[in-house]
């Protein structure tokens, strides 16, 4: 074969390629058509699965969010001092623990801490909590 020939023919079939492996999310995404034949889109799988977003504030009494840093609030100059199990959130229950532990260590009596979290599914993003609940209310205070 020549090689402008050799060349065409590698084209058409990265395009064929290219093309098979897009079909799939357009037809689902724009067209919300689902093909057997065509690759599905997820947009977590295996390891992108246990992983969370999450925020957390506390609430003054005027309904003022003011923005905690969950390293600071439990005692960690930033997040290389503090333990890795910190680092990432993997689940919802992680999170609602770290935000029940912030909770013993805030200087005030009766503190209003809230949480926002979002975790990994293999469709997108689920909310699992938010903010809508106090995580100090029956909190035990220790010092």
């Amino acid at each position: 074969m020549q090689q402008p020939m050799l060349l065409r023919l590698r084209a058409v079939v990265f395009a064929a390629i290219a093309l098979y492996l897009l079909a799939g999310p357009v037809s689902a995404q724009v067209f919300k058509k689902v093909s057997p034949v065509l690759p599905k889109w997820q947009m977590f799988a295996g390891y992108g699965l246990d992983v969370c977003k999450v925020r957390y504030a506390m609430i003054e009494g005027d309904g003022i969010e003011i923005p905690l840093d969950r390293y600071a609030t439990l005692g960690f100059t930033d997040r290389f001092d503090a333990p890795r199990s910190l680092w990432r959130v993997p689940d919802a229950k992680t999170a609602l623990s770290i935000g029940r532990r912030m909770c013993t260590k805030v200087d005030e009596s009766s503190p209003d801490i809230r949480v926002w979290a979002s975790c990994a599914a293999r469709d997108g993003w689920k909310v699992e909590f938010d903010g809508q609940k106090n995580l100090c209310r029956g909190a035990r205070r220790r010092r």
